[in-house]
């Protein structure tokens, strides 16, 4: 790993990308890793290598607790080559972001399962691309949401109302879809209604 970003990983963060079978996927994930820090020694004023991480019982990555005070939440997701952040000091946030696959998938049957059956005989009925393109959306604003309440794919916790990043369960989430470009879709989902949604593209 020679890139500068992955200058500040730690020790258990190298040694984790390393143990990716596929070592494009782990060099990803260890630059997705990198930006990371880059981006949030901005926010907190802080060297990117200080940066200390605790995983939630859902597997996602918070901020140790610091002395200057709370800091902000924040959420990644990637897809492929694109990664996505989000960064806010005014409740909880998830994201999520999808690139077009190459290959087929069954999006009508995966719609069904996750959305219901009227949503898969919508999706059923449009012309392939739409279809893809309206199935992404709509996967990308249900898992932006469920990373927002802090519950895994499955939704177990959400079965058992229970609530692990401070939403309360049932709560009505802010989720708007964003524009990332031609192939790639993705959404925010925030616990309270932003003043200003504000978006980057990282040129480091």
């Amino acid at each position: 790993m020679t890139d500068a970003v992955l200058a500040s990983l730690s020790a258990s963060e190298r040694e984790r990308a390393e143990r990716f079978p596929h070592e494009t996927d782990g060099l990803l994930w260890a630059r997705a890793r990198g930006v990371l820090r880059a981006l949030l020694g901005r926010y907190l004023d802080v060297e990117p290598a200080t940066i200390e991480f605790r995983v939630d019982r859902q597997g996602k990555p918070k901020l140790a607790p610091r002395v200057c005070g709370a800091p902000p939440s924040f959420n990644v997701s990637h897809s492929a080559p694109l990664a996505l952040y989000a960064f806010t000091e005014a409740g909880a946030v998830g994201v999520d972001v999808e690139i077009a696959r190459e290959r087929a998938i069954d999006s009508v049957a995966i719609a069904t399962r996750a959305f219901g059956a009227q949503e898969g005989r919508r999706l059923a009925g449009l012309e392939p691309a739409e279809r893809e393109r309206q199935f992404l959306r709509a996967w990308t604003r249900r898992e932006a949401a469920l990373k927002c309440r802090g519950i895994g794919i499955g939704g177990a916790a959400e079965a058992q109302g229970r609530d692990l990043a401070g939403v309360p369960p049932g709560a009505q989430l802010c989720v708007r879809d964003l524009d990332l470009g031609v192939g790639a879709v993705g959404a925010v989902a925030l616990s309270a209604r932003p003043g200003q949604l504000l978006g980057w593209a990282w040129r480091g």
